[in-house]
């Protein structure tokens, strides 16, 4: 993320005097799980704040919805809303029929849940950048429309690029300062392989 002098307009959180590496070192596979929710939401506001600040963009505010299925977020109108599942408790909620035809909502395990969540910032923070700088597409397939269109959108290929390379550089830097493998790391490794740009074109 680098050194950056933040905007006046930047959310105040708790993690604001902590450096670059420990910052990233809340999302670690030890550390994430021990954060309490509102803690998560800091981290991830604290990272956005640096993020946008070093583009030169205001950032936007992070926050959390429950969703349905397997969305980690989006941005809109200069907010990152995060799937409050995803966040609280590594989990999609996803829509299922019980035996007596009532609609229920099934948990499934994300992998490597803190790390997406760290892409997910800067996937939805690069389209902040974007949004501001008037880069965003008139024309826009949403992946529910047809995914593979989706992630091969000019505006998507970048943001996927940026939340995939950040948080791969992230990772690595936790890793050496803490002298360990992070035990979520090959997982998220293999989560940006099948949801590669190659794949999709």
């Amino acid at each position: 993320m680098g050194t950056y002098v933040a905007h006046r307009s930047a959310p105040a959180t708790r993690y604001a005097e902590l450096g670059d590496t420990q910052l990233l070192g809340l999302f670690s596979t030890d550390r994430w799980g021990k954060l309490s929710f509102s803690e998560k939401l800091d981290a991830c506001q604290e990272v956005e704040n640096r993020y946008a600040a070093a583009h030169n963009c205001e950032p936007c505010t992070v926050r959390a919805e429950p969703m349905t299925g397997a969305t980690f977020g989006y941005q809109n109108n200069h907010s990152i809303c995060l799937n409050e599942g995803v966040v609280r408790d590594g989990v999609f909620l996803t829509e299922d029929v019980d035996e007596n035809g009532a609609t229920v909502l099934v948990p499934v395990d994300v992998r490597a849940s803190n790390w997406q969540t760290l892409e997910t910032v800067f996937h939805e923070g690069t389209h902040g950048i974007q949004e501001s700088r008037g880069q965003m597409p008139g024309t826009y397939f949403d992946p529910e429309s047809d995914y593979d269109i989706y992630r091969i959108q000019p505006c998507e290929k970048e943001a996927f690029q940026a939340g995939q390379e950040n948080t791969l550089r992230a990772i690595a830097a936790v890793q050496a300062a803490e002298g360990k493998q992070d035990q979520n790391a090959a997982d998220y490794v293999a989560a940006v392989k099948a949801a590669s740009y190659e794949a999709s074109l």
